[in-house]
């Protein structure tokens, strides 16, 4: 941008730190803008205007509106406690203990899957799982999780073992040339609104001055563990630190577009049908509502989103922006046709709507692609095929 001579250029906008109720805030039918300031006529116009103020001004509206603030990143040691090789077929399995901060209590037990006949730094997809690390073999020497098993899982860890293995193919994953470093997501945080209080958030707080129904949710506690985990992974593991990509599906789809959206962990992002507070937008007129996700997940979000329950054109963010926070990095969206409560129509919308991001960053479009394969809402082996080719690493 050029200015005369003896002029100078507007100052940016400060961050915000003041936020309208949601009564206050306008009704706005049309998607909130990509580069408009939220509360001044600041437009974004270049790189330097979007990294300055506009990317963490979007940061903080999701923070106070949607997901609730997360602490600031601590540091990790981390201890290697087992490693096996051939007990997924090709590949190396290490169990290291990851401590956050110093904490004690705070501890995520990390399983590691290399593969042994990579000729160099092998790229990465990093995940929470859902029932354990043992649920993704049958194989005993599988450190069971002491954390909590969600009934959806059994009633024991022992119940679990090898029961998550065909929605983590890690043979196949481990013969297309990635390594997987994944924990039980439990670890972070239990999924149960009446225990989710425990464990990280246990020992970690919002940002001073955060209002307390604008503290973190599951979903943050999430995306904050995962985000320390893709940081260790780039530095301790020895895997290709250019090439980490941070995977989930459904609820973990969520939690993986937020990680890499508030930080620069991850090179990319693949979301396998994750919905309301994942891709899909909140004006789309398909899907789960707010009202209804909040009703069966008060834990997910922080108390501030309930609040536009049947208000959707209310929110002053959108999920394109939460996909555009990922610019210019690739992002790998995957829906199914007949997972309507996903809203695949309202992903593939955000996805399109992302896209200006990439272009004022200089990237191409195309590290932004949507997919929809044919069934229902699961993870299937040859999903990973899409997901893995998506990548093009």
């Amino acid at each position: 941008m050029l200015f005369l001579a003896g002029c100078t250029p507007p100052e940016p906008p400060a961050p915000l730190t003041e936020f309208p109720e949601v009564s206050a805030l306008p009704e706005r039918p049309e998607l909130p803008p990509l580069f408009d300031s939220f509360n001044s006529k600041h437009v974004a116009k270049t790189a330097a205007d979007w990294n300055d103020w506009r990317r963490p001004q979007l940061i903080a509206l999701f923070d106070h509106y949607v997901y609730g603030a997360r602490p600031p990143m601590v540091d990790v040691s981390s201890t290697r406690t087992a490693s096996y090789d051939g007990l997924v077929p090709g590949a190396r399995w290490e169990e290291w203990d990851l401590q956050l901060g110093g904490d004690a209590r705070a501890v995520l037990h990390v399983a590691v899957i290399k593969p042994l006949s990579a000729t160099g730094a092998p790229p990465v997809i990093v995940g929470l799982n859902k029932c354990g690390n043992q649920s993704l073999v049958a194989d005993p020497r599988v450190r069971l999780t002491t954390s909590l098993v969600i009934p959806a899982c059994g009633t024991s860890a022992a119940q679990t073992r090898g029961t998550q293995a065909t929605l983590w193919p890690l043979e196949r994953i481990i013969q297309r040339g990635f390594a997987v470093v994944t924990f039980h997501e439990s670890d972070a945080a239990p999924d149960d609104d009446e225990k989710f209080a425990t464990m990280l958030r246990a020992s970690f707080r919002a940002p001073e001055g955060t209002p307390p129904r604008a503290s973190w949710g599951t979903l943050s506690i999430w995306a904050w563990a995962l985000a320390h985990v893709g940081a260790w992974t780039a530095t301790e593991t020895g895997l290709d630190s250019t090439r980490i990509a941070v995977f989930g599906h459904s609820r973990r789809g969520k939690a993986a577009l937020l990680s890499g959206a508030v930080t620069n962990t991850f090179a990319a992002v693949i979301a396998h049908q994750s919905g309301t507070g994942g891709a899909a937008l909140n004006r789309s007129a398909e899907g789960e509502t707010i009202e209804l996700i909040n009703l069966a997940f008060p834990h997910w979000f922080d108390d501030v989103y309930p609040g536009f329950a049947n208000a959707e054109t209310k929110t002053p963010v959108d999920q394109h922006q939460l996909l555009a926070l990922w610019a210019p990095r690739r992002v790998v969206l995957v829906d199914a046709d007949e997972d309507r409560w996903a809203d695949p129509d309202g992903a593939f919308a955000a996805s399109v709507a992302a896209q200006p991001a990439w272009t004022l960053l200089g990237a191409s479009t195309d590290l932004v692609s949507w997919q929809q394969r044919l069934g229902m809402h699961s993870v299937e082996p040859s999903d990973w095929e899409l997901f893995l080719d998506a990548l093009g690493w």
